[in-house]
């Protein structure tokens, strides 16, 4: 969240509260989401292995991405891959 503080010249507690306020959920939790949705595209066109999907949208590390895939999503990303 540094980066974007820096790159629009607030603070990073600013830019947190007034996106909090705005959207109804943290700055952090957006960036996961949207994470989220670039992994389940892969997912959805591709037979790529879970680990190597963590790596593409820049999660520190398969375990991160399989746990808030699941708090994202409800399931697995092995789960939702055999869906």
């Amino acid at each position: 969240m540094k980066d974007i503080a820096d790159e629009i010249g607030y603070t990073e507690n600013y830019i947190s509260s007034v996106f909090k306020a705005e959207m109804g959920m943290s700055l952090l939790e957006y960036v996961n989401s949207r994470k989220i949705e670039m992994a389940k595209q892969i997912m959805d066109n591709n037979t790529i292995p879970i680990a190597e999907i963590s790596d593409r949208p820049a999660f520190s590390n398969p375990g991160y991405f399989s746990a808030m895939f699941k708090k994202v999503t409800g399931m697995t990303p092995s789960e939702y891959q055999k869906k």
